[in-house]
């Protein structure tokens, strides 16, 4: 091979060289949109999970609270009725001091309303 023939052939692979050069930077400039395509959908994706989390907490403890209440109010409810049951009892038994209760000799007395 002649140097000529040498030239031409390391001219020939510099080109080929370039063309892929350019080929791989366009590829490189998509893969750098695709990639921050990517983490801006990855972003959202986190900022929804986090706000479905958040929202889901803030179900939980209101679901948390209305039950409170709820069991609140029931207890509320069951001492009216037992106070109300104890106070009839009391009524009609005599407390001893070891606080036992016996039946009373006298019936209880009927309020009249005049």
């Amino acid at each position: 091979m002649s140097w000529i023939q040498n030239l031409a052939h390391v001219v020939k692979q510099v080109l080929t060289l370039e063309e892929r050069v350019k080929k791989n930077t366009e590829e490189i400039k998509e893969l750098r949109q695709d990639l921050k395509e990517l983490l801006d959908f990855t972003r959202k994706i986190a900022y929804a999970v986090q706000r479905n989390q958040d929202r889901a907490e803030d179900k939980y403890e209101n679901l948390s609270l209305l039950l409170e209440n709820k069991l609140l109010e029931f207890e509320k409810q069951f001492e009216r009725r037992l106070n109300v049951s104890n106070q009839s009892l009391s009524q009609n038994y005599i407390m001893n001091d070891g606080n036992e209760a016996y039946p009373a000799l006298i019936p209880p007395q009927k309020e009249h309303k005049q």
